[in-house]
């Protein structure tokens, strides 16, 4: 299985063309140079930036370092915002109020019906940095 991912671009701020992008059989990041030759990428100036393979409500592929929000009818105001995070192992969600991973390995692909139904991708945490940075007490935005 080839695994998909997008390049965030440290120094653009922006995702890179990924086309321009392989992994190697080492699990480096490169490109090629000009005359064809596999060229390692500092991490340093790019991250690779994998996909989880799940969608959410509005069938929006998901990837690591994706922000997702609960769908609350009842409660119009309140925000309950995720984040997808690759971390022992498995993915996982972690809530941005609490700044810490939820303990159960598995969480992703047990809720993965509940984020397809309820939870919507309101960002990613490269390019709405802001959105980390939440009211620590009501966790909105």
């Amino acid at each position: 299985m080839k695994a998909k991912f997008k390049v965030w671009d440290i120094n653009n701020k922006k995702f890179a063309d990924e086309r321009e992008f392989l992994i190697d059989c080492k699990g480096q990041l490169c490109t090629t140079t000009v005359r064809g030759q596999l060229y390692i990428v500092n991490h340093i100036n790019f991250i690779p930036v994998f996909s989880t393979t799940k969608e959410d409500k509005n069938g929006v592929e998901l990837f690591d370092g994706d922000l997702i929000d609960q769908c609350q009818k009842e409660f119009p105001g309140e925000h309950y915002i995720k984040e997808i995070i690759f971390a022992g192992g498995a993915w996982r969600t972690r809530s941005i109020r609490e700044k810490q991973e939820n303990e159960h390995p598995e969480l992703l692909r047990l809720l993965c019906e509940h984020i397809r139904l309820s939870y919507v991708k309101i960002g990613t945490k490269f390019e709405n940095p802001e959105l980390m940075e939440r009211d620590e007490n009501t966790n909105r935005l």
